[in-house]
């Protein structure tokens, strides 16, 4: 992010603004270089107006996130032993980067957890995009990983046996630098349950810099939230940003499994968009059009759609509860 504060001497304008600086049809820069500008005026003491403007710079090789894979040299216990190596949310393992670089690496990501305890596939496997209320209120349903043992006793007779709320969990940018924001506690939660998992263990995490993507920016003008005043606030462009991974992730799932020669792969992985907001759930679907990608799902939704396909799973205890009403949801 580069900001600089530079005086106008024109005096054009004398309100406090906020412009997103697309410039001239013929005047734009050139694709390889991706920026967002956006630029401000604002008024001094003085009377005089200055403009300070901020460019974003996007990235088209960040493909679709980047997981955790064991490393070498064995555990992280760091310089002296004092890094905790145990979290609530499992071993904590010295563990890699890795870009996912095409659609099919993803799907290995998101099919390779659910080999072990889907039995004969009736259901889809899952890859979960989550939103910040979702990291805030809903830890201890993205944290659960039933064990690996208790998921091969369910098999026998194909029956469906599932070990966490998604096989594939997906944290944008944007929803951990707000859960940091509102709770560092649930920060840290956050961030042992990324580093407490893998590729090529129960549950796959992925980090999308989404912040920094080139196709997961808003399109068009951000629409504002039922409580906002004149125009969107930086928690609707949050959420209208967060969507967009839904759609990036929905739209690349798709496209793949409906070129493949194989019609049997068609449905065989389910991109839920999973948000306890209810407002951010309608636009969704209403950006979406007839085109639809993806589902969106509140956490309760989801979770009782688990527990129908597997009586065994005990999830619903672990749903925060926000109103009186089962189905309720917080904004």
């Amino acid at each position: 992010m580069v900001d600089m504060d530079e005086s106008d001497d024109g005096g054009a304008r004398a309100m406090t603004s906020d412009d997103e600086d697309t410039g001239p049809p013929g005047e734009q820069p050139p694709s390889s270089l991706h920026t967002l500008p956006r630029r401000h005026f604002y008024l001094t003491r003085r009377g005089k107006i200055l403009q300070s403007t901020s460019e974003r710079y996007l990235r088209d090789d960040l493909g679709y996130g980047s997981v955790l894979v064991p490393g070498a040299g064995g555990g992280g216990g760091g310089a002296g032993g004092r890094r905790k190596t145990e979290t609530i949310a499992g071993k904590v393992e010295r563990l890699v980067p890795r870009t996912i670089d095409d659609v099919p690496s993803l799907l290995d990501v998101v099919r390779s957890p659910s080999a072990a305890g889907r039995g004969d596939g009736a259901v889809p496997a899952r890859l979960a995009v989550v939103d910040a209320n979702v990291l805030l209120h809903h830890m201890d349903v993205l944290e659960y990983l039933r064990d690996e043992k208790d998921g091969e006793d369910g098999r026998a007779g194909g029956s469906i046996r599932h070990r966490s709320v998604a096989d594939a969990l997906v944290i944008p940018q944007t929803a951990l630098e707000e859960c940091r924001h509102r709770s560092l506690v649930m920060y840290r939660r956050a961030s042992d349950l990324v580093r407490s998992s893998s590729s090529s263990g129960g549950r796959a995490v992925i980090v999308l810099a989404d912040a920094h993507h080139v196709d997961t920016q808003p399109v068009g003008p951000v629409r504002p939230g039922p409580s906002d005043g004149d125009g969107p606030s930086a928690n609707d462009v949050n959420d209208a940003r967060l969507r967009g991974v839904a759609r990036y992730y929905g739209r690349a799932v798709r496209d793949h499994l409906d070129e493949s020669p194989s019609s049997e792969l068609r449905g065989d992985v389910e991109v839920v968009f999973l948000t306890d907001d209810k407002a951010s759930r309608r636009l969704a679907d209403e950006e979406q059009g007839p085109d639809r990608v993806h589902v969106s799902r509140s956490v309760r939704e989801q979770v009782s759609i688990l527990q129908e396909e597997d009586g065994t799973l005990n999830l619903l205890d672990l749903v925060a509860q926000f109103g009186t009403a089962p189905g309720a949801a917080a904004g």
